[in-house]
């Protein structure tokens, strides 16, 4: 029995490491030139803010903010001199396991995304085979109208690759559906 909580705490806590993202306009750097996250996260003004990206950024020394949500894993929390939190992580498509990393508030969950969603929706397409809409809180849902209607939500695609998901033709119930992101659950 103690094996199997074992286990299953190991699981779950596997399954929890899947769900961490970088949120989506952050930027991050690599953990060779983590002196600029500190440099952002100990800046007193909002000036001094400013400076700090825009210096981080246009030196090559971190990324430009990325339009997606990144799927991440093994976060480490660290403090600056001046006890502010920013994290260290992997990515899944980075080579060599190499470490970046990102302002505290640049890092989140998909379950605190989803507890976030309220899933306003405007509709972009429509057609007789099916319509588009897009997620005012960032995201696409396509909705494919036949015999079975389905829906396709697209929002954390990092985490979750798109899937199909059958659904009733009361399309208002359905595309806010989507876009609180029920099917990442």
């Amino acid at each position: 029995m103690k094996f199997l909580l074992t286990l299953s705490s190991i699981l779950l806590s596997f399954n929890a490491l899947a769900s961490d993202l970088l949120k989506p306009n952050q930027m991050f750097c690599p953990v060779a030139n983590q002196k600029d996250i500190v440099a952002i996260a100990d800046a007193k003004t909002d000036e001094e803010v400013k400076r700090a990206i825009g210096g981080a950024i246009f030196s090559g020394a971190c990324s430009a903010p990325m339009a997606e949500y990144i799927e991440i894993s093994k976060i480490e929390k660290k403090r600056t001199k001046l006890g502010h939190t920013y994290f260290c992580f992997e990515m899944p498509f980075s080579e060599d396991s190499a470490k970046f990393c990102a302002l505290q508030d640049s890092v989140t969950t998909v379950k605190y995304e989803q507890s976030q969603r309220v899933g306003d929706y405007d509709i972009v397409v429509e057609g007789p085979m099916g319509l588009k809409a897009t997620c005012r809180e960032g995201g696409k849902v396509l909705v494919l109208k036949g015999s079975q209607w389905k829906r396709v939500s697209m929002l954390f695609v990092a985490e979750k690759p798109p899937t199909e998901v059958n659904i009733t033709q009361d399309l208002n119930v359905e595309l806010r559906a989507g876009c609180k992101g029920v099917d990442y659950m």
